[in-house]
């Protein structure tokens, strides 16, 4: 099942492998993360998760390719891949992307929390409830802003830490 999730073998080792499977390594070790705490943990820069587009590998297969097999074939390709594959190389499509497979989970980040400091990851907020810390269970006020972080779904986290990835780039 996780690899369907993923679309597939090939998909799955993409995703494993290279920065995306940096991303995927960071999302085991922590509990929840915002894109911006992957792109420092991950030393991600400006966000690009890909060193080319997905496309650019199919043109070099193509290259020798007449004009019109290459435009057939890059056609066709893309309607093969779009719902496997994101449409941009940068971290926040690719988490859109794993959260629309359900590989990624999005949570609330809120706090810190003023009396212990750390910060919760909410799956819902209910506006008319006071914020609770889940290390604590201090209130924590409404900040100005409340941003998404992402978790990896408990099945994914399980079959990584079950040495999937090994298995899928082999």
């Amino acid at each position: 099942p996780t690899i369907e999730r993923f679309g597939g073998l090939h998909v799955a080792a993409a995703s494993m492998s290279g920065k995306a499977g940096e991303v995927l390594e960071l999302l085991r070790r922590h509990k929840a993360l915002t894109p911006r705490r992957i792109k420092g943990l991950g030393k991600l820069g400006k966000g690009n998760v890909g060193e080319t587009h997905y496309l650019d590998h199919i043109k070099q297969i193509l290259r020798n390719e007449s004009d019109r097999v290459q435009r057939i074939g890059l056609e066709r390709y893309r309607e093969y891949i779009s719902d496997e594959l994101p449409s941009d190389i940068q971290l926040n499509p690719l988490l859109e992307h794993w959260a629309n497979k359900s590989i990624v989970a999005r949570r609330w980040e809120i706090g810190p929390c003023p009396r212990c400091h750390q910060k919760s990851f909410l799956a819902l907020i209910d506006l008319d409830d006071q914020l609770r810390c889940e290390t604590c269970g201090n209130g924590i006020p409404y900040g100005d802003q409340v941003r998404v972080a992402y978790t990896l779904r408990e099945s994914i986290r399980h079959s990584l830490n079950e040495g999937l990835q090994t298995v899928v780039l082999t």
